[in-house]
């Protein structure tokens, strides 16, 4: 066996010898210090979970910045959309702005030429009426020269009475003539005297002139016609104009009222005969 002299010598009987090492540990350390290796070992281990843990944390606060970075950036893309927003906001707040003048504008227009349109109408309808007063006036002239000539083809011995005077003659022949009555006959267009074109008799034609015949025409005509029959004047009602529409047309021909267009007369379904 080795002589022990020097350190050296103890350390190379351990190398050669490794069983006696736990046994000097034995002799050497106390519980506590035997303890250590297995404490360090725990430490080491805490810090390798701590190291990972650590590392995981760093990990997670570089994806964190990396989210917030996305975060930041989605939050700039944002922006950057809410102020192109606001400004196609502000646009066309301006067009509807300028929409809106422009409407009140048109609407200004609109009031103006609706206005203008009612005053031409209006105009218009004065127009028509004097044209229509003139036309009426000139057919009556007209008419007043040519009834015998126009009548003369279907009468005997046509010819114009003045009106004023024959009503006086009537009125003074005893004739009773209620007011009423006057009015209506003195509001006689024309009034021709002639003689039958059958029996020779006196008769009486009652004109009513008119640029376009209606059916009151027709009616009134009749009416005063009929008031000068029924006080002895045998009276034949008649109208006289350019035109004469379907319902004037058909209503004469129920109520024998002579029709006269353009100075020509209608003798088509027209009787003499009383």
């Amino acid at each position: 066996m080795m002589e022990l002299h020097t350190l050296d010598d103890l350390i190379q009987i351990l190398r050669e010898h490794p069983e006696w090492r736990d046994r000097l540990r034995d002799v050497l350390f106390t519980e506590e210090e035997k303890q250590v290796p297995e404490r360090l070992r725990r430490v080491e281990e805490a810090l390798e979970r701590l190291t990972q843990s650590h590392e995981r944390a760093i990990s997670r606060l570089e994806r964190l910045e990396a989210s917030v970075e996305r975060l930041w950036e989605s939050h700039q893309q944002a922006l950057a959309r809410l102020e192109r927003l606001e400004a196609s906001v502000e646009r066309l707040w301006e067009s509807h702005q300028q929409l809106w003048e422009s409407h009140q504008q048109l609407l200004q227009e609109v009031r103006e030429l609706r206005a203008a349109v009612e005053r031409l109408t209006s105009w218009l309808q004065k127009l028509d009426t004097e044209v229509g007063k003139w036309r009426g006036y000139t057919l009556e002239l007209r008419f007043h020269q040519r009834a015998s000539a126009i009548l003369g083809y279907y009468v005997k011995r046509p010819r114009v009475v003045d009106l004023g005077l024959f009503v006086e003659d009537l009125i003074d022949s005893g004739v009773p003539l209620e007011d009423k009555e006057k009015k209506e006959v003195l509001l006689i267009d024309e009034l021709v005297s002639a003689k039958h074109p059958h029996t020779g008799e006196p008769i009486h034609i009652a004109v009513e002139v008119s640029w376009m015949i209606f059916p009151e025409d027709i009616e009134r005509i009749s009416q005063r016609a009929t008031i000068l029959t029924e006080h002895g004047v045998k009276t034949f009602p008649a109208v006289a104009g350019e035109g004469i529409t379907p319902d004037a047309k058909d209503l004469a021909q129920r109520k024998q009222v002579l029709v006269i267009l353009d100075g020509a007369v209608d003798m088509s379904s027209y009787s003499w005969v009383r």
